[in-house]
């Protein structure tokens, strides 16, 4: 990974943890709430952490992209969800493998 990559995931995840702050309180302070809310930021984490390999990646971008099935079961609407990361200027990345959409990798 290249400097320039190394720094735009740096400067993407200090935004989607700005973004995750006010998308968390929209979950449910029950136990399970927090799960679904633990869920959801580690994926949006994910999607730009260095810590991952590409395949865990592009599984995050898939799920962020796709129905947030864990924030629509606590009440969250993910496309709500969506635009908050894009008003805060979280970029999130194209699909990596576009036809692996619902496949398990």
């Amino acid at each position: 990974m290249s400097k320039e990559q190394v720094a735009y995931f740096k400067a993407q995840t200090h935004l989607a943890r700005l973004a995750l702050r006010k998308i968390g309180f929209q979950f449910p302070e029950c136990p399970e709430g927090k799960l679904m809310r633990a869920i959801v930021a580690l994926s949006v984490l994910d999607m730009f952490s260095t810590a991952v390999d590409e395949g865990e990646r592009g599984r995050a971008v898939r799920y962020v992209r796709g129905d947030l099935r864990h924030a629509e079961r606590a009440g969250v609407d993910a496309g709500w969800i969506r635009d908050v990361l894009r008003k805060c200027g979280v970029v999130v990345p194209e699909d990596p493998h576009p036809l692996a959409i619902g496949t398990h990798v």
